[in-house]
């Protein structure tokens, strides 16, 4: 079987493409490669993207670099819908996995596609309108003709079929995971020295823009800093839509100096950034999955987050679950979390159980699964 992945969003600077989904794209194409020897995967990719330490490649592994500069996300549209189905039929491909939410308008090979949320139906003006027009377009038409349709929770799986009429039966869910390597720091003093952290922190980390709901968690944290002067608050990710709003709110607030932005954190630094905070806010108004909850438990940072959406999914009962819409709320969190020693060492000891029950391998595995399922069918 022969066997495409467009992996043109996976990138590991400083834009939003180094997010959730990218993260998805590198850990699929990663255990895929692992678990499978038989099978011919065709990785298609912008060259500026690679590094040759990215994938341990293999015989059955073959990868292409486009020529377009693909950080233009018109340029990227024209590939996927001109160049792409061109290639598909090039190179005899039997299925072709779509990561990103779509697939070419004209796809002459069998396909699947794996949606993460609907954010554009559920949270629309969370995002920028002509961007929700282009996924709502594109989406509605992808899902219809796809031969499988793939999501990362069920929460996501009803939205598909209640939003966009697709039958359950159609999807499959395939839950994502966290990196294994993530565990515990204990001399994390040499990271927060990096970043100019504080000793004592709480940590939001994430693409700034609205659905992460970061003007919120500024709200309640002024109101926790009310009672306790010492803590800082550190918002770690790069800039997104409406990043100017999130630092106008700072300074209306009068945190300046007490809430900071590290900006990018390279992944090298995360387990460590996660292990010296003192609890980790990850209260969005949605989400697909919500892949940093379990980071952070992994590595025995105790985790706030949203009762909606699929983050109790992800969450279960190893995070205190908070209405995202409710600042007292997050606040209240706040506070039990740093003050309460035995909820703390309850959540930490949850979360490190509730991080095992994910893994990349698995998501490799019932991925494949299904590429052989389409792949026999008639």
């Amino acid at each position: 079987m022969r066997i495409a992945i467009n992996a043109q969003l996976l990138c590991f600077d400083r834009t939003f493409r180094s997010a959730g989904t990218s993260v998805f794209i590198y850990q699929l194409i990663k255990s895929l490669i692992e678990i499978d020897h038989t099978n011919q995967y065709y990785i298609f990719m912008g060259r500026s993207n690679w590094k040759p330490e990215l994938f341990a490649l293999r015989e059955n592994v073959k990868v292409f670099f486009s020529r377009l500069d693909m950080k233009n996300p018109y340029v990227r549209i024209f590939w996927e819908n001109v160049v792409f189905p061109f290639l598909l039929w090039l190179y005899k491909i039997d299925v072709f996995h779509s990561v990103i939410h779509s697939v070419p308008l004209v796809c002459p090979v069998k396909k699947i596609i794996t949606i993460h949320d609907l954010s554009p139906w559920v949270t629309p003006s969370m995002h920028q309108s002509q961007r929700n027009w282009y996924l709502k377009y594109f989406v509605m038409r992808s899902v219809r003709n796809a031969n499988a349709i793939l999501t990362s929770s069920e929460n996501t799986k009803k939205d598909v079929s209640e939003i966009l009429k697709i039958p359950e039966e159609r999807i499959k869910v395939v839950y994502l995971a966290a990196n294994e390597k993530l565990r515990p720091v204990k001399n994390g003093w040499l990271t927060r020295e990096k970043y100019h952290l504080p000793s004592i922190y709480f940590l939001q980390l994430c693409t700034l823009e609205p659905r992460k709901n970061t003007a919120r968690v500024i709200d309640a944290f002024s109101i926790f800093s009310q009672r306790r002067r010492d803590v800082v608050l550190v918002i770690a990710g790069p800039e997104g839509w409406m990043f100017g709003d999130i630092k106008k709110k700072v300074n209306d607030l009068n945190l300046q100096g007490r809430v900071v932005f590290p900006g990018f954190i390279n992944g090298d630094d995360l387990a460590a950034l996660y292990s010296c905070a003192k609890l980790f806010v990850y209260p969005s108004l949605y989400e697909g999955f919500g892949i940093p909850v379990l980071e952070a438990m992994r590595c025995g940072c105790p985790v706030v987050t949203s009762n909606v959406s699929s983050l109790p999914e992800v969450a279960g009962d190893a995070a205190l679950l908070v209405d995202p819409t409710s600042v007292n709320e997050i606040a209240q969190a706040m506070e039990s979390l740093l003050w309460n020693d035995g909820l703390r060492d309850e959540m930490i000891r949850k979360g490190f159980a509730q991080a095992e029950k994910f893994s990349w391998e698995k998501m490799a595995r019932e991925t494949l699964s299904v590429y052989e399922k389409v792949y026999r069918a008639e």
